[in-house]
């Protein structure tokens, strides 16, 4: 077996132990951006078959047809950057979409972190070979891998935004890496059509610069965590909704229409949400009641209701809809001891 096969196996283990793990805290943390992310590490698994074929493909046909290994490793570069593509266009849907309350966040951000640092040392290993070997694909192989650390980078920043009250930085941040997988996918997918209608090697130029995390990935990565911390104030209330904006506890704002709004990122404000349009109901359940005649009846009643002041339903009493139902429950006594049977099962 040569050195490039094994390296992709190396890495395909790897890689293995992270799209299960990051299922796993995808599954237990509700978080997109986790199951985002492992569906891509998934891709790389494929994409790493992919590459592994090619190499043994190229091997045994170096043997009769000179010239032909270095094109088929061009022709799986090609693959793997439209796989690249790809998974940045998935990524860029996902961020899209309409998020959810996150679940042990803190245990999801430990494996986030553990995500990242795999991934990093799985791209480094395939550059690192695929340097030494003069080997496109693995190189491109290489670099797929780097975007999914990137991505990973990105799920990280985005459950840290989280613990601190700003959900829709995992959005943000999903979206600037697709910015970055857009990128790299072209640059590889050019230089290796280059290459094979030149009939020279692939020199990726501008993806050398993330080989070495500088000053641009950091400064990017602040600008993240800013804009992102000023975007979580975006909200945006349904048609049937009306929303009361809290600054420091204190009502700022009250009955505020459906639409997109602003307020001040957490912890300044936070916005909450009643449905005032909607009917609400509430069983009473079955129970036994005595008649106005001494009769046991049992009794199950729905009641339908909706709120007329989202001020008051929200901030009046502590639960609301149970008042409802023991007033449902007090009324209906009083209507039922105050009749007879007959009357009770005619009504």
């Amino acid at each position: 077996m040569h050195r490039k096969e094994q390296t992709i196996l190396i890495a395909t283990g790897a890689e293995a132990v992270l799209v299960a793990l990051r299922f796993t805290l995808a599954y237990l943390s509700g978080s997109l951006g986790l199951r985002a992310n492992a569906w891509h590490s998934l891709a790389d698994l494929f994409v790493a078959f992919v590459v592994y074929l090619g190499l043994v493909l190229a091997r045994q046909e170096s043997k009769r047809f000179s010239g032909l290994f270095a094109r088929i490793e061009h022709i799986v570069a090609l693959f793997v950057a439209g796989f690249i593509f790809y998974m940045g266009l998935e990524i860029f849907i996902e961020a899209l979409g309409e998020g959810i309350e996150l679940r042990y966040v803190p245990v999801a951000t430990i494996g986030a972190l553990f995500g990242v640092v795999i991934s990093y040392l799985v791209a480094r290993y395939k550059l690192y070979v695929g340097n030494q070997t003069g080997s496109p694909s693995l190189i491109a192989s290489g670099y797929h891998s780097k975007m999914d650390m990137y991505s990973s980078l990105a799920v990280l920043v985005g459950l840290m935004g989280s613990l601190f009250g700003m959900g829709s930085l995992d959005k943000i941040a999903a979206l600037i890496v697709v910015v970055f997988i857009f990128f790299a996918s072209l640059e590889i997918f050019f230089t290796n059509v280059r290459a094979l209608v030149r009939g020279e090697s692939a020199q990726i130029s501008w993806l050398e610069q993330f080989k070495k995390p500088g000053k641009t990935v950091i400064v990017l990565l602040i600008l993240l965590i800013v804009l992102g911390y000023f975007a979580s104030g975006v909200y945006y209330l349904k048609w049937n909704e009306r929303g009361v904006v809290l600054r420091f506890g204190e009502i700022r704002e009250s009955d505020i229409p459906p639409g997109l709004h602003y307020r001040l990122p957490y912890p300044f404000e936070r916005v909450d949400r009643v449905e005032i349009e909607s009917v609400r109901r509430i069983d009473t359940g079955k129970y036994l009641l005595l008649t106005g005649d001494e009769n046991l009846i049992d009794v199950n009643i729905a009641v339908h209701y909706q709120v007329s002041d989202p001020v008051r339903y929200l901030y009046s009493l502590s639960a609301p809809d149970q008042l409802v139902l023991y007033a449902a429950r007090a009324a209906i006594r009083q209507v039922i001891g105050e009749r007879n049977i007959d009357d009770v099962l005619t009504v």
